[in-house]
């Protein structure tokens, strides 16, 4: 059984993806390696899912993971196997200042 993975709750930027199934997500799996936390499980299945968190102030790398992922967010997250999420409740107004 699979369930929600421990991650930091100050890591508020997220991303949730299959490993496999295509080319752009071999190019977030490689990206996902740069962040800063993140956990695999493997379902029944045997599909990888592949949970990736980041500290507000790594938005650049939170984009460049969402870019990576491309056009499956838009389809039901049934069919896309993948999901990414930010709370900006949990985020310090100093954190949301401009990067660069």
């Amino acid at each position: 059984m699979m369930s929600y993975p421990e991650l930091p709750d100050d890591m508020t930027h997220r991303a949730h993806f299959l490993e496999s199934g295509s080319l752009k997500r071999d190019k977030a799996v490689a990206i996902a390696a740069y962040a800063d936390a993140h956990a695999r499980q493997t379902a029944p299945n045997g599909n990888v899912l592949l949970s990736v968190a980041l500290y507000p102030q790594n938005v650049r790398l939170f984009e460049r993971l969402v870019e990576a992922v491309g056009d499956i967010l838009s389809l039901p997250f049934g069919k896309k196997g993948a999901s990414m999420e930010t709370d900006r409740r949990r985020c310090k107004p100093e954190s949301r200042k401009m990067i660069g």
